[in-house]
């Protein structure tokens, strides 16, 4: 695929005899091969054309040993920093053939699966691209990978939730089931044959189940109570780029979030060094995370531009998020998901427009 995107699948149809379903395939599977059988001197003439594409392409004898791609790898994005969004957004456009309006929906949720049934040497792709733009790539083969169901309903409904899956035989032997209601977690370190079954069963979000891959899990990182001292200082200022003069305010109004977006190997990492420095840390999952926004201009023109930009995030009206705004005194009671708000956050912050964000789950 090399530096190219799915728009090449345009110039390679007047020179391979495919559909455009199986030059994709072939394109997010690579290495594979484009064209068998061929003499030298036609090769030579369809390699001129496809040089000037920008993927990569070679010449191989058809005596050589080759290894093609296998589609066994899938990848999901989640935002870490919003100042070069717009140009992850001309990426994974380019790179995944979506306007701008399914890569912002992309880019909403959190995270947010890309594409799947791809190869190794894609996700290097996608890694390559969006590398320095303030995201993270997440790769993993769904086949053998661990996952944890959740359940977001109604506490007193997850009783019945849990006799369901018992009743439909889905619960393999020695998974445990957590039954707490007043815990969001059915169960963690899940195989993939349980979790397509129970997406066979329940669907998609239906319940209020929800089917996460852990490689995809990203978590704010708390700090809860610390004894300040210069080791504490360090680690916070070496490891979070926690300038030093903002440590004693830091330290002086905790709880707060110091790391955001952490994967949970880094989340366990961090957690154990701050117990060794005395410090009480939480983790919290970010993909349940809701917010309200709160503005302090009442202005009218501040109003519009901040109803515009929550509208681009949402699928919330312009003029219904106006109308909230003035109603509510500047603070709507619409909830916006963890990368809604933070990303609203900024772009507001941007247009100088101040705000701060409620945590509501």
């Amino acid at each position: 695929m090399g530096e190219a995107g799915v728009a090449l699948v345009r110039s390679l149809r007047p020179v391979i005899r495919s559909t455009d379903r199986e030059l994709v395939e072939k394109l997010y599977q690579a290495p594979s091969v484009l064209l068998d059988s061929l003499d030298l001197s036609t090769a030579q003439q369809v390699m001129s054309v496809l040089d000037e594409t920008g993927a990569d392409f070679s010449l191989e004898s058809s005596n050589d040993e080759f290894t093609p791609g296998a589609g066994t790898y899938e990848i999901a994005i989640s935002v870490k920093r919003y100042n070069q969004i717009a140009e992850v957004i001309r990426v994974i456009s380019e790179l995944i053939g979506t306007d701008v309006k399914q890569a912002l929906e992309m880019l909403t949720r959190s995270p947010s699966v890309l594409l799947s049934k791809i190869s190794l040497a894609t996700v290097e792709v996608f890694q390559k691209r969006l590398e320095g733009l303030g995201v993270d790539i997440f790769s993993s083969q769904p086949a053998e990978a661990y996952y944890d169901v959740f359940y977001s309903g109604p506490a007193e409904n997850k009783p019945e939730i849990v006799r369901s899956l018992r009743t439909l035989g889905v619960v393999p032997t020695g998974l445990e089931i957590n039954t707490d209601a007043n815990s969001p977690v059915i169960c963690t370190g899940a195989d993939f044959d349980f979790a397509s079954r129970l997406w066979g069963y329940f669907g998609s979000g239906e319940d209020g189940l929800a089917v996460l891959n852990q490689n995809y899990q990203t978590f704010d990182l708390q700090l809860i109570e610390a004894k300040e001292s210069d080791d504490l200082k360090d680690y916070l200022a070496q490891h979070f780029n926690i300038p030093e003069k903002v440590l004693p305010k830091i330290l002086s109004t905790l709880p707060v979030v110091v790391m955001r977006s952490l994967s949970p190997t880094q989340l366990a990492d961090h957690m154990l060094a701050l117990s060794g420095l005395e410090a009480q840390c939480e983790g919290h999952l970010t993909t349940y995370q809701s917010y309200n926004i709160e503005l302090d201009s009442r202005e009218s023109a501040d109003i519009k531009r901040a109803a515009s930009t929550l509208a681009l995030l949402t699928d919330i009206a312009e003029s219904q998020w106006e109308t909230d705004i003035r109603n509510s005194q500047g603070k709507p009671s619409t909830s916006l998901n963890y990368h809604q708000g933070r990303w609203a956050a900024h772009e507001l912050k941007q247009q100088g427009i101040r705000n701060k964000l409620r945590r509501l789950a």
